[in-house]
């Protein structure tokens, strides 16, 4: 992975004070997503693919039948966002909308052999990208992690 040296260079030249935002969960939380998410662009050098591609693939190719209402609920996007992001994926030939039988307003989606195969590459790709941060966090800190993830993701869904 090239290393963007002006990026570093910007990081180290002042420390600046995160002020108010230091004490927010969400800002801490939105952070290191927004460089997760920097780093996996970076790594699969792909324009038309992002960290929302792999997640509705992985949540397509685990869930059969998946609406996309559902995906919408789980993925955490608009339903006209998830619209153009499943357009996307038909458009690379990674998954299918089909008309529920029983629901003729219903959209079950599923994943193609192409999209299998996409999926298997993005999901060696994520692990590499995450290593980092499991190596920081350590096996028994990712259990923790996990656990108050899930606890915080239970909570906002009261």
């Amino acid at each position: 992975m090239a290393v963007d040296t002006d990026d570093i260079e910007a990081k180290a030249a002042r420390k600046l004070s995160r002020g108010l935002v230091d004490e927010m969960i969400g800002f801490r939380f939105r952070r290191i997503q927004n460089e997760i998410g920097r780093r996996f662009k970076q790594r699969i050098s792909r324009d038309e693919v992002n960290t929302g591609t792999f997640s509705a693939l992985a949540l397509i190719d685990a869930n059969p039948g998946l609406s996309q209402a559902e995906l919408s609920a789980e993925i955490g996007m608009d339903r006209a966002t998830i619209v153009a992001l499943v357009d996307a994926l038909e458009g690379n030939g990674w998954a299918k909308r089909t008309r529920d039988k029983a629901d003729r307003r219903r959209h079950s989606l599923g994943i193609t052999a192409a999209g299998r195969k996409e999926l298997a590459r993005l999901g060696a790709l994520a692990l590499q990208n995450e290593e980092v941060l499991r190596r920081a966090i350590g096996a028994g800190g990712m259990k923790d992690l996990f656990a108050l993830l899930d606890k915080i993701d239970k909570a906002l869904a009261e």
